[in-house]
This record gives C-alpha cells, sequence and structure tokens, in this order.
C-alpha cells in the first residue's frame, strides 16, 4: 500500500468483534496507525466526515440486511470524494446478501469507490449459541489475508468488484420472511417494528449503574424510569450485553424465536466468511 494512503477506520460496533475484524484487516494491509471514527457515537453521526482521494475507508457494520444500525444516519455524514471503500458485515448466522449490496450502493453515492466487500462471522450478540467465540485463529488468517489483498488492489488501481455478490440467505424461513422485504427497498432503511424490539429491566437485579443509558448508540434508554423508546432503538443488543448484571432481557416472542430457530440450525454448524474482491 502507499505511504501516502491514510487508513480509517468507521464502525458501528455495539459488542465490539466489527471492530476487532476491521483491526484484523488492517494489519493485514501492513497498517501500524489507523484513525478511528466510532459511528455508535451520536456525536459522530452528527458530524460530516470528509475524505480524499488518497484514504482507504474499512466501513464495518452488524448485518440483518442493515435492521440493527442507523447505517442511513451514518452514510449521511460521509463525504468519499473519491476515497476507496471496503465494505465489512457482520453476521452471526443470518443474512448478508443485502447488507452487502445496500454497503457497495451507498458507498457509491457518497462518492467512494468500491473495491472490496466481506461477510465475517461474529458471536451472535442476541443468541450466544451462534457462532461462540468468533471470531477465532481461522477467521483472523482470512480477515488477514483480505487486508493483504486489499492493498495489493488499491496498490494497482484496480477499483474493480470481480466477484458476484452472493445471496447469503439464513437456514431459517423465519428469518428470511422478516428480511425478504429488503430485496425490494435497497434505497431505503427499514426498521423492525416496535413490538420486535420489547426489553425489560429486571428491577431487582438493575444497580442504576446506567452503563447501559450511557452506551445505548440511539440514546433511547431512561433508566430512571426503566423504559425503552422503541422508535429510537435499532435492536443492537449493546445494552443486554453491557449489562453487568445481566438485568436487561429481550422480551420480543418473535425475535426469540428467530434466535431459538438460529441456533436450533446452526449452532453447530460453522460458517465461514464471504470475500468479494
Amino acid at each position: 500500500m502507499s505511504h501516502q494512503q491514510k487508513v480509517i477506520l468507521v464502525y458501528f460496533s455495539p459488542c465490539g468483534t466489527t471492530l476487532k475484524t476491521l483491526n484484523l484487516i488492517a494489519q493485514g494491509m501492513g497498517c501500524t496507525a489507523v484513525e478511528h471514527i466510532d459511528m455508535s457515537k451520536p456525536e459522530e453521526r452528527r458530524r460530516k466526515h470528509e475524505f480524499c482521494s488518497d484514504d482507504v475507508v474499512l466501513y464495518g457494520t452488524s448485518t440483518g440486511a442493515l435492521l440493527f444500525a442507523p447505517n442511513k444516519e451514518i452514510f449521511a455524514s460521509l463525504q468519499g470524494n473519491g476515497a476507496l471503500f471496503v465494505g465489512v458485515a457482520l453476521f452471526g448466522g443470518g443474512y448478508y446478501g443485502v447488507t452487502l449490496r445496500q454497503l457497495q450502493k451507498r458507498a457509491t453515492r457518497q462518492g467512494f469507490r468500491v473495491i472490496g466487500l466481506g461477510a465475517f462471522i461474529g458471536q451472535h450478540s442476541g443468541n450466544s449459541e451462534m457462532a461462540t467465540g468468533r471470531p477465532d485463529q481461522q477467521d483472523a488468517a482470512i480477515a488477514s489475508q483480505f487486508g493483504r489483498d486489499i492493498a495489493a488492489k488499491a496498490e494497482r488501481s484496480d477499483f474493480t468488484l470481480h466477484s458476484p455478490i452472493s445471496t447469503g440467505w439464513s437456514s431459517s424461513l423465519l428469518y428470511n420472511t422478516v428480511v425478504f422485504s429488503r430485496l425490494f427497498m435497497l434505497g431505503s432503511d427499514y426498521e423492525l417494528p416496535p413490538f420486535m424490539k420489547k426489553k425489560e429491566i429486571d428491577a431487582d437485579r438493575c444497580i442504576q449503574c446506567h452503563t447501559c443509558e450511557k452506551n445505548c448508540p440511539t440514546e433511547a434508554i431512561d433508566l430512571d424510569s426503566r423504559q425503552f423508546d422503541l422508535s429510537r432503538c435499532v435492536a443492537c443488543y449493546r445494552c443486554v450485553n453491557r449489562c453487568p448484571r445481566k438485568a436487561i432481557t429481550v422480551t420480543s416472542g418473535i425475535i426469540n424465536a428467530v434466535n431459538r430457530d438460529f441456533a436450533k440450525r446452526l449452532g453447530s454448524k460453522r460458517l465461514e466468511p464471504t470475500i468479494i474482491l
């Protein structure tokens, strides 16, 4: 990679797995120092971020067909100006095809040149039985190789995607039904309806540490009233996973059924990353 090129990690990583994968890719590119833009922070999404043609942006998000991240808001804050773009989606056994298509389309619309896409596996944020312990050493090797391939592609000024974007359907019929409409809404964000994002705080376990409230990416939690603003919530599970007392539980019957279905169908199956160059 050219010494003039700067690598910037732009990510929505509520549980840290997406950021871990981006760092592995950057290391594979030979980067000793990178810039970070953490889009789980509302103030970063409110800023305008300008890039230049010498920049390489590694963009990471969760999958779920862009259900679980404010990607529309994030991309509105980005202006590529010819910067190179690598889109990375983390999935724990679900659907990633629409996510990769969305990343390519939105990045192009914001003035980036898309040179690579990847769907990587991370432990499911809503079900620890899915992709437990991922990314592991094998995933790390694939991510590092992806980084080396990206660096080589950038060095030879190859700005074309030569591989097709695979569909990446889940084996869960219920989940596929939930996200199928995304095939016809590539220009729009889709949000889960509020009843599918329901959560509760156990008053006996809660110690009022405000960890959930302070770390909510969309400022959707009022801990004093123990209420969730489900119109703002993106169901990223950060509050569930960061609570030190495990006081927050998902109470949506549909989402819990989907997660149980994932565990039943894919809990013992090893999925592998998908690379598009």
